[in-house]
């Protein structure tokens, strides 16, 4: 008796834990984690020649916004990590756009493909789309080339360009000689306003001399004046006594 009590209980018991477990999702997502899956691997690299090619010494890029998306849908799949490379784990069997987003200042180089319009704020390069199939791994690579430094590398070529066409040295001689010449133009008018100066104080020194000489070369004779008036007051006088 108490043994069929306990196996009814222990069979209530089971039941009750089985519900749980499945209103939880537990068994559910234990299905799902059999369903065939795959990996998806995307690698992003900086090609400095714009080749289109992974070079030996070009950098992989990290930190790329990269997404999947299956096919006939927007739906959008982040990766799962991304150290060396974006990972996608466990992406079920189907097929897949492999894309990533553009950035201002870059171009795609490999795939090389047009950006087109993914949702309402991306602008996307995709591959696929690619059939993923169970226990397949699938792995792209992007390739992006920076196009503002070569904007920046050829302006300063040509900077550099117009630099070797007017060389400082000549610039600098030219202003040497502007200087020198309005130097000597200074000087030259400086000296011709001294000896002008010099020339017209000359002139008055000699002016001068010449009065003072004419003044001593031509005295004024006081004697007759004297004897004219000695005449008149003896003339005078002796009227005077008659």
């Amino acid at each position: 008796m108490k043994k069929q009590i306990f196996s009814k209980a222990f069979t209530v018991f089971l039941v009750i834990s089985f519900l749980f477990l499945n209103a939880s999702g537990i068994f559910v997502n234990q299905a799902q984690a059999l369903d065939p899956t795959g990996t998806i691997i995307v690698n992003k690299f900086n090609d400095e020649n714009a080749d289109g090619v992974w070079d030996d010494g070009e950098m992989l890029i990290v930190g790329w916004p990269v997404f999947i998306s299956p096919e006939g849908s927007k739906d959008i799949i982040e990766p799962d990590s991304a150290t060396n490379g974006s990972v996608f784990n466990n992406v079920p069997v189907g097929s897949y756009y492999i894309c990533e987003e553009t950035k201002d200042g870059w171009e795609n180089t490999k795939p090389g493909k047009e950006a087109h319009s993914w949702g309402d704020d991306k602008m996307a390069v995709c591959y696929g789309p690619e059939a993923l199939t169970e226990g397949q791994t699938i792995e792209v690579s992007f390739g992006n080339h920076l196009i503002e430094e070569e904007i920046v590398e050829e302006e300063e070529e040509a900077v550099e360009e117009e630099e070797e066409e007017i060389p400082e040295t000549t610039t600098t001689t030219a202003v040497a000689d502007t200087e020198q010449t309005t130097t000597t133009t200074v000087a030259v008018q400086v000296t011709t306003t001294v000896a002008e100066s010099a020339l017209e104080e000359d002139e008055l020194v000699e002016e001068d001399l010449e009065e003072i000489e004419e003044d001593k070369e031509e005295p004024y004779d006081w004697t007759w004046v004297l004897i004219v008036a000695l005449l008149i007051v003896g003339g005078a006088l002796l009227f005077s006594k008659k």
